[in-house]
């Protein structure tokens, strides 16, 4: 059993380091999954950049020790933490919900489509996100993303 199974609350700071770590790992690699689908599958692509989005929120939350499951709860507590506070820039707080929305479209419109230029203003959103994010993290803790 992972000690992340636990309660959030129980987590010490270095779990909620390791788990941020991780959250953060699984953000640039769903960008770089969204990047490479861009010209070959446009709704893949938008689904794994509004993905990259919800693990690097995801990763600021476990530092404060915050675990959501689910995508409602992760963007509500995102704006509450890291928005409301202007702790990120405010616009990312409506560029994680543009996402979803596009997510929602491309995960369960089956006659949805998105034309290149779309798809790369998304792709540009979500790097900026997880861009801002990375800094962030770093702010919190300058070594999270120095190899052990």
């Amino acid at each position: 059993m992972s000690a992340f199974n636990r309660t959030s609350d129980d987590l010490t700071g270095k779990e909620r380091i390791e788990l941020a770590r991780l959250y953060f790992r699984e953000a640039e690699q769903a960008l770089d999954d969204a990047e490479y689908n861009a010209e070959r599958s446009p709704k893949l692509a938008v689904s794994r950049a509004y993905y990259a989005e919800f693990h690097a929120a995801s990763a600021l939350l476990a530092t404060r020790g915050i675990v959501r499951k689910k995508h409602k709860g992760v963007i509500s507590a995102f704006g509450d933490e890291f928005i409301r506070h202007g702790l990120l820039p405010g616009d990312l707080g409506t560029v994680i919900n543009i996402m979803q929305e596009a997510r929602i479209r491309a995960d369960y419109h089956v006659e949805e489509t998105f034309s290149p230029s779309e798809v790369r203003d998304l792709l540009d959103k979500a790097k900026r996100f997880v861009d801002e994010t990375r800094m962030a993290l770093e702010k919190i803790d300058p070594e999270i993303f120095k190899t052990r």
